[in-house]
């Protein structure tokens, strides 16, 4: 697509297509669609390619990255760990390991593919509500804010987008100056201490990929792996360091939030959320 608004129209789900045909073609008599032979369920089969083109793909050499498999890993299911309050200093709940883990295991995999996710349509309707509806800002500031604290963005697709956590690892928190024990990739050194603005991975897809088309949801809930062993009652901390995709400037913006919340200059955005609503 030539601009990221288009990207994003191509990109929306069977009801925001089948809204659009509703909202946009002149109506029947019977009020049925004039359109025999397309609906939202007919473009989802055109923005998806076929197994076809994604296996031709892969057949290229050298093998696209997106095509690379993951080497297999023993996995530890998400019934071996439990929440309870963070060893962090102001790190609220935390997620602690309940049995030994061997380094290279992943964590919680099948609970990886029940991400929720908030297409950037949806926030274009809430953006929308806000303005038209104020009486309805409690609840959908809820909604964001549920999405600011504990999500993470992508703009893969256009606009921006937010995934979230459905389950007890929502509550994993930050490991400070390379100190956490799950991501899915390998460590290379870069903490928020020392992060740069030239630092920023640059995580842009292919024009052309038909893989990730294909499989554009498991590789944003991609599972975590264990960087080390983790012994029994040990919390579980991750990488919040590239939990944004949109830039380097909004990517360094939130080093330098994580850098001052590791420093103990700052709270956490939940925290202060929860803060706010007890003193209130």
């Amino acid at each position: 697509m030539k601009d990221l608004e288009s990207s994003a129209a191509w990109g929306r789900n069977m009801a925001e297509i089948n809204l659009d045909i509703h909202q946009r073609i002149i109506h029947t008599r019977s009020g049925t669609s004039s359109l025999k032979h397309f609906d939202g369920s007919t473009m989802e089969g055109y923005r998806v390619p076929n197994i076809i083109f994604e296996n031709a793909y892969c057949k290229r050499t050298p093998k696209p990255k997106s095509c690379l498999k993951e080497k297999r890993r023993k996995n530890v299911p998400i019934s071996s760990f439990e929440v309870r309050n963070s060893d962090i200093a102001k790190g609220g709940r935390g997620v602690f390991a309940r049995v030994d883990i061997d380094k290279g295991s992943y964590i919680g995999l099948r609970a990886n593919t029940h991400h929720l996710h908030f297409q950037a349509t949806t926030f274009d309707r809430i953006y929308n509500l806000f303005e038209n509806q104020p009486e309805s800002q409690g609840g959908l500031s809820a909604v964001m804010n549920f999405c600011e604290g504990y999500g993470w963005d992508s703009s893969w697709k256009g606009l921006t987008e937010w995934f979230v956590d459905s389950s007890i690892f929502t509550f994993i928190n930050h490991g400070c100056n390379g100190t956490f024990t799950i991501d899915d990739m390998e460590y290379d050194g870069l903490t928020e201490q020392n992060a740069e603005l030239s630092s920023f991975k640059d995580k842009e897809r292919e024009t052309f990929d038909p893989f990730m088309d294909r499989h554009y949801i498991q590789n944003k809930n991609s599972p975590s792996f264990t960087l080390r062993d983790i012994k029994a009652g040990e919390e579980i901390l991750c990488n919040y360091l590239f939990f944004t995709e949109e830039n380097n400037e909004v990517w360094f913006e939130d080093a330098q939030e994580l850098k001052r919340l590791c420093n103990n200059e700052d709270l956490g955005f939940v925290s202060k959320l929860e803060q706010s609503t007890v003193n209130n």
